[in-house]
């Protein structure tokens, strides 16, 4: 962001944040409890994936390209729509917050926040703290993240809290999908489980499969047959699941066919879900 850019974030984040005295900026980026953010980043220091994703969200066209080519996960599907639907409902000067979604952008009235820098984000913080006020946001958009978090139901909570009431919550969780430590991995939900996190506290509007069947068997086949070729080498594990992914790739297209059936819950690699507090 340059200078100007900047300054508007700034302000809008101040009517948002929990204590804008723990607002600072850096050259690029304004920063939420900054103590906080480095000593998330420091434990991150011993995970090379995340290292090497970190470098690679300089790039987010690159990024994203990379993830529906050879991603394991089918990223077809109305998710894209539906946050692009929910954010144009957003009304001038309210306040829609994308968490975790460092190389996403859903336009320009989006705040961007991430604990890792990149081009598309506004703001560091880390998730784990308490970040917003109460009351302060219409929309909240919070993908491939809760399975990072190690107390979701708390997490929940603080979402919850931070939207204004009829504020919107659209949301995914991992199901059948491999342990990913590029930062900490805590949980899977089935699609009972997911609706029972969300309606302690949320009006559930839908939800629906994300990826799909043949994406969770992409993830098992790649880590399965980089397991057994091996040999108990942790550094050969990584390379080949760096060489099987483009090879296993193109099963998760089958989610075209497959995210039909009525059963495809049953082992799908994820759901996501409205809701409304």
């Amino acid at each position: 962001m340059n200078p100007s850019e900047q300054t508007i974030i700034s302000g809008r984040l101040k009517k948002i944040v929990d204590d804008e005295n723990f607002l600072t900026s850096d050259q690029t980026h304004q920063i939420y409890n900054k103590p906080a953010v480095d000593e998330f980043l420091k434990s991150m220091k011993k995970h090379k994936t995340g290292r090497l994703k970190s470098v690679l969200m300089q790039n987010p066209v690159f990024y994203n390209s990379i993830r529906w080519l050879i991603g394991p996960t089918y990223l077809g599907g109305s998710w894209t729509r539906t946050v692009r639907e929910e954010v144009e409902k957003v009304k001038s000067g309210g306040f829609a917050v994308n968490l975790g979604g460092g190389t996403k952008n859903y336009g320009k009235s989006v705040i961007n926040v991430d604990v890792f820098a990149s081009p598309h984000v506004h703001m560091l913080c880390n998730l784990q703290t308490k970040v917003f006020k109460e009351n302060a946001l219409d929309l909240i958009i919070a993908e491939n993240l809760i399975e990072h978090i190690s107390d979701p139901e708390n997490f929940i909570d603080k979402i919850y809290n931070a939207l204004k009431p009829g504020g919107r919550l659209i949301i995914d969780v991992p199901f059948i999908c491999s342990f990913h430590a590029t930062w900490y991995d805590y949980t899977r939900w089935t699609s009972e489980g997911f609706k029972n996190l969300l309606s302690r506290r949320f009006k559930i509007t839908h939800t629906k499969i994300k990826g799909g069947p043949a994406s969770g068997l992409c993830w098992i086949l790649r880590d399965f047959f980089s397991l057994l070729l091996s040999f108990g080498s942790s550094r050969l594990f990584y390379l080949w699941q760096i060489i099987l992914l483009p090879i296993f790739a193109p099963v998760k297209f089958l989610d075209i066919i497959l995210n039909r059936h009525p059963e495809a819950h049953v082992v799908s690699m994820g759901f996501w879900a409205v809701a409304e507090k």
